[in-house]
């Protein structure tokens, strides 16, 4: 694993429960970045030791102990999955999935409908109605590919590989029978999308690398 990797817990001394109990806190850094949240165990901050452990030997002690280290194996375990899956890992990633709430929304057209929103609040003070309309329009074409080729009504922009790509423009070309120009502009707004996604670090790598989206004149 990664040097940046790192789990440490540690209890707020400032937010003790009705029992004089602070909560145990997990606190996941990784490449300078961190996230935390509760590990769902109390202890009376006298008993906390620096080392991230319930000092002493009452069979309380060692069973928080025991919970602290499953919930390390369990992120551990997490973390190289997402690093074989995706390439990397953030903290929040990592969270998200030991705590059973992987992120579904970051799909293909769930992306294209926040870009679709954001030209929409821009209609009339820099952008005109026909811009949104192209954007609407290409959204729709993507949706009608990944329906076509992989009999899905949407996908995780993750799964947008350069062999996606490919096979986008081959449909705008034969299906959509668009000509060159057309499926440029398509696969340029597409395009936009896969940018944005690699800005917000929900994939690690561009589909279009080495794709070249140039119009003819």
């Amino acid at each position: 694993m990664k040097s940046t990797y790192r789990i440490l817990f540690l209890i707020r001394k400032g937010r003790l429960n009705k029992d004089g109990q602070a909560s145990i806190m997990v606190r996941v850094s990784i490449g300078g970045e961190k996230t935390e949240f509760s590990s769902l165990a109390f202890v009376k901050p006298e008993l906390w030791s620096p080392l991230g452990r319930v000092a002493g030997r009452t069979k309380e002690a060692q069973q928080i102990n025991d919970s602290l280290d499953r919930i390390r194996i369990g992120l551990d375990r997490h973390y190289k999955a997402i690093l074989e899956k995706d390439g990397y890992v953030t903290p929040d990633k990592l969270r998200n999935a030991y705590l059973g709430k992987e992120i579904c929304c970051n799909t293909v057209l769930s992306l294209y409908g926040a870009k679709v929103e954001q030209k929409r609040s821009l209609v009339g003070k820099t952008i005109r109605c026909t811009t949104l309309s192209k954007y609407l329009a290409t959204q729709k074409r993507v949706a009608y590919f990944m329906l076509y080729k992989y009999k899905k009504t949407d996908m995780p922009i993750r799964e947008v590989d350069f062999q996606f790509v490919t096979d986008y423009e081959v449909y705008l070309k034969s299906v959509c029978e668009c000509g060159h120009n057309s499926t440029v502009k398509h696969l340029r707004y597409l395009k936009q999308i896969v940018t944005n996604a690699l800005k917000n670090r929900f994939i690690s790598i561009d589909p279009f690398d080495d794709y070249t989206l140039v119009i003819s004149r």
